[in-house]
């Protein structure tokens, strides 16, 4: 099969397309075929190694102390079982799915083994392959936010870093919860009203402005809660999503100031239900992750500078099907070019929220 392989640490240019063999699962594994998986920042990091200090030391003890010992990256993905192992039960060949992958070898390759117990879901039939790939990852950052912060409808939200994944997935998902969304983007304002957010303002702007939210959530690192209570109500939550380790208490600390507190809106319950509630809404319409580019994978040295530069705004994702074979086919009339972003109106959001919360 072809994969993207990495055999030494470094930047886009060691990443080659191989032949390699095709795995074989054991008995509890299941193999998939792989039809399009993504390039996040994490993937970029195992990469290049671009780690702070003992984070870095521990990375290589991991992952390979000279050289790789994984030499395929990815974790999203989507796809066919193709075959499962002799005390798989859950799964069975021709099932779609999309999730995490948790075997020794990532999702950058036309086949990828996950276990019985992986962090995956069916994939709606409403939903393309591509866009099935891009949901775990942000989609499940912004369900445990909406979680950890205890965000009910008509509460107001401000997402910084909102045309990012998780940013992204946040600004959707709220929405269709029901809070009154403002999303802090440089770019087309479109785009962010098209996910649901009421109001769009620049970092300048927000830097600036005076008026104050029910929740604050960073989805990019760039601030800090003793930076940003001053945006908060009496009572007001800032949700920290994504920033370095390494800077975390400094972000963070003091964790209260009043009635303002901070929450983490780091995944930490179990992704299967995650998976199975973004799942539901995707397939009803209520959700779709906003994506950046669509790659094959002869190209995926390009997703990598993308993601690495920063530049994405959404996912970046790679597709493994053939060209010639994806033409024609019910899943490529799925991905014309330009996606709808005007989706479903706030309906029943909380239910499904508090259900996922169980």
């Amino acid at each position: 099969m072809k994969a993207a392989v990495y055999r030494r640490y470094g930047g886009p240019e060691v990443i080659e397309i191989a032949d390699v063999p095709k795995p074989v699962p054991k008995d509890n594994e299941v193999l998939v075929r792989v039809h399009a998986a993504t390039v996040t920042p994490f993937d970029c990091r195992l990469r290049s190694l671009a780690l702070p200090g003992l984070f870095r030391l521990a990375a290589r003890l991991i992952f390979g102390f000279r050289r790789p010992t994984r030499a395929i990256l990815g974790y999203e993905f989507s796809g066919v079982v193709e075959a499962v192992g002799a005390r798989v039960a859950r799964f069975k060949s021709g099932d779609a799915l999309f999730g995490f992958a948790d075997g020794k070898a990532g999702t950058h390759a036309e086949y990828c083994l996950v276990t019985a117990n992986a962090a995956v879901a069916i994939k709606p039939a409403s939903v393309s392959f591509v866009e099935a790939a891009a949901i775990p990852y942000g989609g499940c950052d912004a369900l445990q936010s909406l979680r950890a912060a205890s965000v009910r409808p008509g509460e107001t939200m401000l997402v910084l870093g909102a045309s990012g994944v998780s940013g992204s997935a946040l600004v959707r998902l709220a929405s269709d919860f029901g809070a009154v969304v403002t999303a802090v983007s440089n770019e087309d304002p479109t785009v962010m009203t098209g996910l649901g957010a009421r109001q769009v303002i620049t970092y300048q702007e927000f830097k600036k402005g005076s008026e104050t939210y029910d929740v604050v959530a960073d989805a990019a690192g760039w601030t800090s809660f003793s930076a940003t209570k001053h945006a908060l109500n009496e009572n007001g939550r800032f949700v920290y999503l994504r920033g370095r380790a390494s800077s975390l208490i400094a972000k963070v600390w003091p964790w209260r100031k009043g009635g303002k507190r901070v929450v983490i809106g780091v995944p930490i319950r179990a992704q299967v239900e995650n998976l199975r509630v973004l799942a539901e809404l995707a397939g009803a319409g209520r959700f779709r992750p906003l994506i950046d580019q669509i790659h094959v994978l002869d190209r995926i040295r390009e997703a990598h500078v993308r993601v690495e530069q920063r530049r994405s705004h959404g996912s970046v994702v790679v597709r493994m099907v053939a060209d010639e074979e994806y033409a024609g086919t019910a899943e490529g009339r799925l991905e014309t070019p330009g996606y709808d972003l005007h989706l479903s109106p706030a309906s029943g959001g909380e239910d499904v929220l508090d259900r996922a919360a169980e």
